[in-house]
């Protein structure tokens, strides 16, 4: 199944499982369309390249995918942008963003991608 088709069906479900009405609804859409696409940027320019570092003292490396206010220790935290209302609640100082690495697994980041192999070519 490729990733636009999954994109669509999740889409999908989720407008069917979360109807937001009014403004909410607009800020929303914005934020639906916005967030993965920021993210896709992130990646594709590299611009969080150095957020990864792999930890010499450890055999593991763990991502912790959609990780949203949880946190474990030792782990690499991921998710998608925030949304545009967390966003606006963090620059209010009402919420901390926790997250370490935006990842929009839609999308092939190279960057991690080289991180990982060099994890993996290291353990053998």
């Amino acid at each position: 199944m490729s990733n636009k088709i999954m994109l669509e069906e999740f889409l999908t479900l989720f407008e069917v499982l979360y109807q937001p009405r009014g403004l909410r609804k607009v800020v929303h859409s914005i934020s639906g369309w916005l967030s993965p696409n920021i993210t896709t940027l992130i990646q594709k320019f590299g611009l969080q390249k150095s957020i990864i570092n792999i930890n010499k003292n450890t055999d593991q490396l763990i991502l912790n995918i959609g990780c949203l206010r949880h946190s474990p220790q030792g782990t690499i935290n991921t998710d998608i942008f925030p949304s545009i209302g967390m966003l606006l609640r963090s620059f209010r100082g009402k919420e901390k963003i926790e997250v370490d690495y935006y990842l929009n697994i839609l999308y092939k980041d190279k960057n991690l991608i080289e991180k990982l192999m060099a994890f993996f070519f290291r353990m053998f």
